[in-house]
């Protein structure tokens, strides 16, 4: 889910012209943007995975930096990494392993 409030907004344009969708230096065709948005593309995996996006005033649509990372990452099916707060619950865990291992 789009956060408005922290990540950086982009419009359809904005998104066809990123660099992970130029094809010999051509932005996308902004049809493949809004066609992203309302059926997606088939996943590595045969999911269908859709472009997050919101609907702004007056009548425009949106999405973000952030939501077109999780629609790449979910298109070639690659997990998202864990939240900061248990990616650092982990290490402690397998630090505290570690010396009680007599390891570390």
């Amino acid at each position: 889910m789009i956060d408005p409030e922290t990540e950086e907004l982009l419009s359809p344009r904005e998104v066809a012209s990123l660099p992970a969708f130029k094809r010999g230096g051509k932005p996308a065709h902004i049809s493949s943007v809004w066609r992203w948005f309302s059926r997606g593309c088939r996943s590595t995996t045969g999911q269908r995975v859709k472009l997050e996006s919101l609907r702004v005033p007056p009548g425009g649509v949106v999405t973000s930096r952030q939501a077109v990372s999780r629609f790449i990452n979910a298109l070639n099916n690659v997990a998202e990494a864990p939240p900061t707060k248990s990616r650092r619950a982990a290490v402690d865990h397998a630090e505290a392993e570690l010396r009680s291992a007599g390891i570390a």
